[in-house]
Parts: C-alpha cells; sequence; structure tokens
C-alpha cells in the first residue's frame, strides 16, 4: 500500500469485474475491440504512471478531493508480482523480522544500541562501550577493500549483536572511503551480509538495522540500490502471449477520451471506460481525465488494472457491463391498429377471427434455453438488440437460462438462430476455461530456454494437447508475434528463421523430478556419459569455472593445469534420488540456497563406479576423516587437484567432478562424524542438519552423509599444463 496526501494506493490481486468500489476502469483501444487491445508495458512502468497521475491529481488544486481509496488490480500472478515489486517503498525493506532502512544523518548522534566503526585490521570485529554518544556499544571493524570483504565484515558485526543481545544496529556506508567501493556495492553487501546472518539464526534478536549517510545525494542512490536489492532477489517474469484469438468488438470512443457509463450486471455503481495506451507518460495523461470525472461525480473509490500491460491475442474474460434482460426489455416496436367496420356484429366477429387466424399463423413465439447466457459479451447483446429491431422480433428474458423470441416465424427463426450462435460460441468458450483450468491442475508443455525450461501459457498447451489427442503430427501456434510450428513426435518446434528448441510435456506431480534440459535424449537407456563439445557453452563454462578456482590463493607456486575432457553424466536413477531429496529440501527451507556446485576429486577406477551409483559413503577414511565419515566436497577446484583426492593415472590424467550438492543447514562438522547433528537437540522430531562443514561462517569444506544428497554431473579430466 502507498499514501499520497490522504488517500490510500492499493495494490489487489483479483479480478477486477468482481470489485464493489464506486468505480471500476476498463483500459481499450479506441474502437472498443477487446481482441486488438493495447498495452505491452512493462507492470512496473504501469505502476510508476499510476502512482504518478495520482500524486499529480491530488496536487494540483484538489484539497477536498472526494477520492479516499483507489485500487490497483492485477488478474494475472504474473503481472501482480511485478507490480508489487514496485509499491516496495525504497527506504526500506525487511528480511525475516529484521527492518533494514537507510536514513540520512551522523551516525555518531543515533539512539541505537549499537554503531559501527572502522578502526581495526584484519576480518573481525571488536566491542567498546558508547563513551559520551547516544549508543550503548561501538562496533569497530577494519574497512573492507572489495564486496566479499564488506559481506564478511556485516557477518561478523551482526554476530557481535546477537552476543550481546543488540536489537539495534547503525552502520555506515562500509568501504566507500579508502576502500573505493561504490554505495550500491556498500548496500549489496550489507543487505546480503545481513540476509547470509538471518538465513542462519531462527531466533535473531536484531530488529532493526539502519544504514546512514550524511549526504541527500548518497541517500538517494543508497534507497535506489536497495530497491536495485529488492527487485534482483525476487523473481522476474513476463506474461506470454498466445494465439488464442476471439472477436469482441463494438462501439467507439475518442482516441485520448474517458467515457462513463452504468455497471450492468456488476457489482460497481459506474464504468468509466479510458483508450489503453502502451507509455509512461500517456496512462498518467489518461488516468488524470479520469480522476476528473470521478472529481464530478463524487466518487470516493475508484480500481484500476494495471494499465497498459496487456497482451495481444490474450483471451478475454467473458464478463459483459450490459445485461441482455434489461436491454431487449427497453427495445420498443411500432403499433399497427386494425379497425373493423361492418353492418353486422357477426359479420364483424367473422373478420377479427381471420384477422387473429392470420396473425396466429404469421407469427410464432420460440423459447430458448441456455446456461450460457450469462457469458454473452456486450457486442452480441448489442448484435441481438439491433436485429430485434430490425426484424421487429421481441425478445424477452423471463430467468438467467431462459429466453423468448416472438415475431414473423421466418424473421422469429433468424432471430433464434442469431442467438443459439452467440450462446454456442459462449459454450465453446465455458468448455475451454474449464479444460484449461483441468489442465494448468495437471499437465505442463515447456520449451527448452537454454539450461532453464518455459513454462508455455496454458491456452497454447491446450492447443498442444489437444493436438496430440488427436495425433496429429505437427501443430503450429503464435506468440510474442512469432509463429511457432511444434513436431509432436520428435517434440521440437521451429520458428520461422529455421532455429529449432525442444519441448517437452510432463505430468505435474512428476514434474519436479524431470531432468535438467541440456541432456541428450537417451531412449531407454539409464545411463550415458556425454562428451562436451570444447565449443559448447556447457564446456566453456564448467571449464571456466574449474581452472579459475584451480590454483590455491595462499601458495604462489601452485601448480597450473589444463583440461582435456569434459563428460555430462546423464543417470536417471541418479537423478531421480536427487531430485526427491531436493524437493523436500525445497519445500522444508523454501527461502533457503539448498542446492551449490562443489568439487570431488577422485580417481579413473572409482569414477567409473560413481557415474553407475553415484557417490558411496562407504569410500570415507580414503582421504580424510577430519569433519566427519561422509563424502567430501570442496568450494574450489584446487583442493581437489592435491594428489591426494585426485591422484592421475598411467597418462597423467587426473579426475574430479563437478557436482550439485544439497547443503540446506550445515552443521560444524567432527572427526568420526556419522551423521550431521540434530537441528534442536531437546526437539527429536525436528530432525537433523543436512551436512556438516569446517566453518559454519565461512564453509570450504562440505561433508554429505547422504548418498542420495549430491549428483556428479560434470567429470572433468585434466592434467599438469
Amino acid at each position: 500500500m502507498s499514501e499520497i496526501g490522504s488517500v490510500s494506493v492499493i495494490l489487489k490481486k483479483a479480478d477486477i469485474t468482481k470489485e464493489t468500489v464506486d468505480v471500476i476502469v476498463n483500459s481499450n483501444n479506441q474502437t472498443l475491440d477487446l481482441n486488438t487491445g493495447k498495452g505491452g508495458i512493462n507492470p512496473k512502468d504501469s505502476a510508476k504512471a499510476i502512482l504518478q497521475g495520482v500524486k499529480i491529481h491530488l496536487s494540483s488544486a484538489h484539497h477536498c478531493s472526494s477520492l479516499k481509496k483507489i485500487f490497483v488490480v492485477a488478474f494475472e500472478d504474473q503481472t501482480y508480482d511485478s507490480v508489487k515489486k514496485y509499491f516496495n517503498k525504497p527506504s526500506h525493506i525487511k528480511i525475516q523480522d529484521a527492518l533494514i532502512e537507510v536514513k540520512q544523518g551522523d551516525i555518531t548522534a543515533e539512539t541505537v544500541k549499537a554503531i559501527v566503526n572502522r578502526p581495526l585490521r584484519g576480518n573481525d570485529a571488536g566491542v567498546t562501550s558508547g563513551g559520551g554518544l547516544q549508543c550503548d556499544f561501538i562496533i569497530h571493524i577494519v574497512g573492507p577493500k572489495s564486496v566479499v570483504q564488506a559481506v564478511e565484515r556485516v557477518k561478523n558485526v551482526l554476530k557481535h549483536c546477537e552476543d550481546k543481545n543488540i536489537p539495534t544496529v547503525s552502520f555506515p556506508a562500509i568501504g566507500t572511503g579508502g576502500g573505493g567501493l561504490k554505495f550500491k556495492e556498500s548496500v549489496v553487501a550489507l543487505l546480503e551480509g545481513i540476509k547470509d546472518h538471518l538465513s542462519k539464526h531462527n531466533f535473531s534478536v536484531l530488529k532493526q538495522i539502519f544504514l546512514v549517510v550524511d549526504q541527500v545525494k548518497v541517500m538517494q542512490e543508497c534507497q535506489q540500490s536497495l530497491l536495485y536489492w529488492t527487485q534482483l532477489t525476487q523473481d522476474m517474469a513476463d506474461d506470454d502471449d498466445s494465439s488464442c484469438e476471439e472477436d469482441n468488438s463494438g462501439g467507439t470512443q475518442p482516441l485520448d477520451g474517458v467515457v462513463i457509463t452504468k455497471p450492468g450486471n456488476l457489482a460497481a455503481k459506474h464504468i468509466i471506460h479510458m483508450v489503453g495506451q502502451t507509455k509512461e507518460k500517456d496512462i498518467t495523461s489518461s488516468m488524470l481525465k479520469v480522476f476528473k470525472m470521478c472529481e464530478e461525480h463524487k466518487i470516493q473509490s475508484v480500481a484500476f488494472p494495471a494499465l497498459g500491460t496487456a497482451k495481444i491475442s490474450v483471451p478475454p474474460t467473458r464478463q459483459s457491463s450490459l445485461c441482455l434482460a434489461s436491454v431487449c426489455r427497453d427495445v420498443s416496436f411500432p403499433k399497427v391498429e386494425v379497425e373493423v367496420h361492418g353492418c353486422c356484429s357477426s359479420d364483424v366477429a367473422k373478420v377479427k377471427e381471420l384477422v387473429d387466424d392470420l396473425v396466429t399463423n404469421e407469427c410464432k413465439l420460440y423459447s430458448i434455453c441456455s446456461p450460457y447466457m450469462h457469458n454473452l459479451l456486450d457486442s452480441e447483446i448489442q448484435a441481438i438488440v439491433t436485429l430485434s429491431k430490425n426484424l421487429q422480433v421481441c425478445v424477452s428474458v423471463s430467468a438467467p437460462d431462459k429466453a423468448t423470441a416472438s415475431g414473423k416465424v421466418e424473421d422469429a427463426l433468424t432471430m433464434v438462430r442469431e442467438i443459439e450462435k452467440y450462446l454456442q460460441t459462449a459454450k465453446e468458450w465455458t468448455i475451454r476455461q474449464e479444460e484449461e483450468n483441468r489442465l494448468r491442475e495437471m499437465v505442463r508443455w515447456e520449451v527448452s530456454d537454454g539450461e532453464t525450461w518455459a513454462e508455455l501459457s496454458v491456452c497454447v498447451s491446450l492447443d498442444l494437447e489437444r493436438a496430440m489427442y488427436e495425433k496429429k503430427a505437427s501443430i503450429s501456434y503464435t506468440q510474442n508475434k512469432q509463429t511457432y510450428t511444434v513436431n509432436l513426435k520428435s517434440m521440437e518446434q521451429r520458428d520461422r528463421k529455421g532455429t529449432i528448441t525442444r519441448i517437452k510435456r510432463t505430468l505435474k506431480a512428476d514434474s519436479e523430478n524431470e531432468p535438467p534440459p541440456n541432456w541428450d535424449r537417451m531412449g531407454n537407456k539409464t545411463l550415458d556419459v556425454v562428451d562436451l563439445s570444447p565449443t559448447s557453452k556447457q564446456y566453456k563454462v564448467v571449464a571456466e569455472n574449474f581452472l579459475k578456482t584451480s590454483k590455491d590463493p595462499q601458495n604462489a607456486t601452485s601448480i597450473t593445469f589444463t583440461v582435456v575432457k569434459i563428460q555430462r553424466i546423464q543417470s536417471k536413477e541418479q537423478w531421480q534420488r536427487y531430485a526427491v531429496k531436493k524437493q523436500m529440501l525445497d519445500k522444508k527451507y523454501p527461502k533457503n540456497k539448498n542446492e551449490i556446485d562443489l568439487y570431488h576429486g577422485t580417481t579413473a577406477e572409482i569414477c567409473q563406479k560413481v557415474n553407475n551409483y553415484g557417490f558411496n559413503r562407504s569410500f570415507y577414511g580414503r582421504n580424510a576423516i577430519a569433519y566427519g565419515k561422509g563424502t567430501y566436497f570442496g568450494k574450489q577446484s584446487w583442493y581437489s587437484c592435491n594428489d591426494q583426492y585426485s591422484s592421475p593415472d598411467a597418462q597423467g590424467v587426473k579426475y574430479m567432478y563437478q557436482a550439485r550438492v544439497l547443503v540446506g543447514k550445515p552443521c560444524l562438522g567432527v572427526t568420526n562424524m556419522v551423521e550431521p547433528t540434530p537441528l534442536d537437540p531437546s526437539n527429536p522430531l525436528a530432525g537433523l542438519h543436512d551436512c556438516a562443514v569446517d566453518n559454519i561462517q565461512n564453509p570450504f569444506i562440505y561433508v554429505v552423509f547422504s548418498d542420495a544428497g549430491a549428483y556428479p554431473e560434470y567429470l572433468i579430466s585434466f592434467k599438469k599444463a
């Protein structure tokens, strides 16, 4: 929620047609054609334009504005998530229960429990009393000269806060003086240090953490960095376009105008229609016109969609703002009076009877029953009314699912056929929506996006699902104005340029355990060891990371190595075991980084066993048991390059795995440990830690006690240069 003046601007995830505010805003195009739409703007830019419009309106001589609440309503999950990020206040964020805030001022005047100073040497922190300052403690650190050092300094400071039971602490922009760090780097280091510290302390004493700067310009830069970090740590996703099209046109409105109408059968009191815009400036301009109309009609609450974020070819909801019963009731027809004159009343009666028979034979009343009448679109209702007037056929709605059409036989039949055509379209749309909802819960269609899978829109997925059920060889669909042809036999798709990418279909229940998209097809094989091409992206990334950390930083004369070969291990059985364990760990610690890439040295003989069966704890003690009887992994490759851990074969070739390892929440390893320590010794049901490490604060060696807790992803063959 944002406060602008006395008006609350509230972000909601909902269907805007269900809002009970005074007014909802309909963003459309000039022709009111719901199919073509106008949009494509970034949701964050939409939020920025909306808030700017509110601010301008309330600051321009509207001291007694009728507006009290303004809702921004996002229907799609991805739009809501993107807009939500802009509603975060840039001056503060919250990590777990700790509030982190940027302040302008003199840090020596802070009234917090502790402030941070920078006169020490080394990586530790020292604590002294506050002396004559208003704080209770001063925590002294050495000024860092890199982001990594800054993160460690922050973590050490927070450790002292825990030890001294200090709930509030103020930091300067550490490292920005003699350390040479930029303010953005200092803020990111502070936040990363806080995040890492709090992830290891479920019951932290910290409540408020301040970053204090003494210049307005610096504060603004730090606030932007705070917002940047918040956005960086949240998932970003764009809405998918699809080719599900529907014709929903009717009426026009001025290009930059707004029109107010009755709400039809919606819960709101009015609908204000505005032309959808695609630029921030134009959105803000249109909003000012909406607000002006709200003031004129004494409207207190208004709901906006996420303006400008609509995509082309997205199927609209069949929620009409018109009521078929009321608009048909307002249709009037010319009346015809027939006068019969005669000398004899019996003759007059006979003529009247003939006229009645003629009318009865020429005119007829037809009944229409359908549960989809409430799903008719405005354009369809308007077409029914127009045809009713032209044919002079009376349409009457007696119940939500019942109507009649009366008039000349041929004209009434024409009217009925047109109405049934619209009802059939509504029925097909409803059935498709039900199918999409079922599909959304059961099946996922995805396309390869590098080393990850990108899920296709449910509309495209349903078309693919139907084509597969009908045993079609291929199907085409359009997304983001690009046409793709899918070969359902080879499970590949090709764009207009001829680029081929893989596509897959998985059941939702099994999707978590699917192997990575960069695996080659294996058919009926359960194991495949794939030689990577030295020109491939995978090879280059793995080789670069290996070589970058292959030299011991403490040994200037350490050996230089060269990569001989890199192989990707594709073991279905190992992957299934590993994926199930990772799934359980991610559910246990949803905010934790539970998986990291680590290195494990081995021999030519043992690597064949690892390829087939995975890492085996029965080999513990071959090289080390200092931190427990498990499988050992190193954070950097130089550790495992030692001949003790990766002894060379007869040709001088050494072997090392880059493995995916589940670390979860580690404990401190000790000699002869056979399993991790309990999370809570007083509560047996809390379970165990997930691995052991050599250093809790800055781990380098990880020991895994579960064979399924690591997956040997790449086998690197290397030798001395």
